[in-house]
């Protein structure tokens, strides 16, 4: 994991990132455990024989899987004569100073030259530059973020947690987090480490069911839901949006309201009431109502009680406003007299779900139900049985004070799926 480059060339925040993914994927003074390595510095060779430089890269079983370059301040680059040869070089001549070899260039066309170069040489993975500030993002993104599998993350003003941001950017990365040798006695092939994959866990648990038992899992939700058999067509089709396979099982923020023509456009109107980051559901399903309208299934899975406990991040005080306006307006709606504070800091999480639920359906428009997907007997984990799921339910439904007669209640649709290890070790 040492830095093979020394002095002034050394990226100063470098050291910072290293530290924070080897603590985050608890890896050894090596940069090693169960299969991952993290390198730092020049390591993969070019088409041409030329060291190729991506500042962290991580491997798993031998093989990149993703690629980080970190841009702490703006300068020259430079270019190994292997990266002249590529089309992405050709694409952007206007952009190079002296086109020949060692030429001074763009610090973002240098990057994705390098990294473009390692993923012909060494196959695709996922890439993400890491900026401080959002100086010039208009060029770097709409230039370099089209087409050539990379995205980007900027440090500055950021609302969310590092981690949280990476993970968006790099689907995959929590899948890491989750390997080990001591998982079952298994450790997962790289060719289950797809783009989004879980490994273990809730999100896991989802992935297999809408993907292997969509069966099951809608039969499930019709039979626990009269509201929606009631506004649902002839053939209760259900239409899972996400997490898909094909789809590198991506997961939606409000980025859902583009699933449907008669829901765009909806996400402006949607910005008074919510900051513009929302929730991260982790799964989004469509169905079709007798009168042709599209009504819409939110997602959240669970698989141990310890999940349902949060409390409100945001940092930004226009957007913490907001948020306890529009959930004070929720409130409200549901007869709750039980103080924000619980909304705000105990259920937090559950608070802006429902908050979602009511905005949906009251202030946009779209027939819309919350399914609350509670795995039973995960042994990954902690166990939770049937019965302690519905009366920790009960216990926080009493806390929020949330009424059984409101209109909201009728909209949330709450199932016990298995999550035993028959179910859990479906293939994908």
């Amino acid at each position: 994991m040492k830095n093979q480059c020394s002095g002034n060339f050394v990226n100063p925040t470098e050291p910072i990132i290293v530290q924070l993914l080897s603590n985050y994927l608890s890896l050894n003074e090596l940069g090693e455990r169960d299969g991952i390595r993290l390198f730092w510095g020049p390591h993969y060779i070019g088409k041409a024989g030329n060291n190729q430089e991506i500042d962290i890269s991580l491997e798993y079983d031998g093989k990149v899987i993703f690629g980080i370059s970190i841009k702490s301040q703006f300068g020259g680059g430079y270019l190994e004569n292997a990266d002249l040869t590529l089309s992405l070089i050709q694409e952007n001549i206007d952009t190079i100073k002296r086109f020949e070899y060692r030429g001074s260039v763009s610090d973002v066309l240098q990057d994705m030259a390098r990294i473009k170069n390692v993923k012909e040489s060494s196959g695709e993975f996922d890439s993400v530059t890491i900026l401080y500030s959002k100086f010039s993002k208009k060029k770097w993104i709409e230039k370099f973020s089209k087409g050539y599998s990379h995205s980007y993350l900027f440090l500055e003003e950021n609302q969310q947690s590092f981690f949280q941001v990476l993970e968006e950017k790099l689907p995959g990365l929590c899948s890491l987090k989750g390997i080990s040798d001591r998982n079952n006695g298994v450790r997962p092939t790289l060719k289950e480490l797809e783009k989004g994959r879980a490994i273990k866990g809730s999100r896991f648990l989802l992935q297999n069911y809408v993907n292997n038992n969509q069966g099951k899992l809608n039969e499930l939700i019709l039979m626990s839901s009269p509201s929606l058999l009631s506004f649902i067509d002839k053939e209760l089709t259900i239409e899972w949006k996400s997490p898909l396979k094909r789809s590198g099982y991506r997961e939606y923020r409000n980025e859902f309201l583009d699933l449907e023509d008669q829901w765009k456009g909806k996400g402006i109107q949607l910005e008074k009431y919510w900051p513009k980051i929302g929730p991260q559901w982790d799964g989004i399903a469509v169905v079709k109502g007798k009168n042709g309208n599209f009504g819409l299934l939110l997602v959240e899975a669970k698989a141990h009680l310890k999940e349902l406990r949060s409390k409100i991040q945001a940092k930004d005080v226009d957007s913490i406003v907001l948020i306890e306006n529009t959930i004070s307006e929720v409130k409200t709606s549901v007869e709750s007299n039980a103080p924000i504070e619980v909304w705000l800091e105990q259920y937090y999480q559950l608070s802006n779900r429902l908050t979602y639920l009511y905005l949906m359906n009251n202030k946009m428009g779209i027939p819309t139900w919350l399914l609350l997907v509670n795995f039973v007997d995960d042994v990954a984990y902690i166990p939770t049985t049937t019965s302690e799921w519905i009366l920790h339910y009960q216990d926080v439904y009493t806390r929020m004070d949330i009424s059984s007669s409101s209109e909201l209640f009728n909209h949330i649709i709450s199932i016990y799926p298995n999550g035993n290890k028959n179910e859990r070790v479906g293939k994908l």
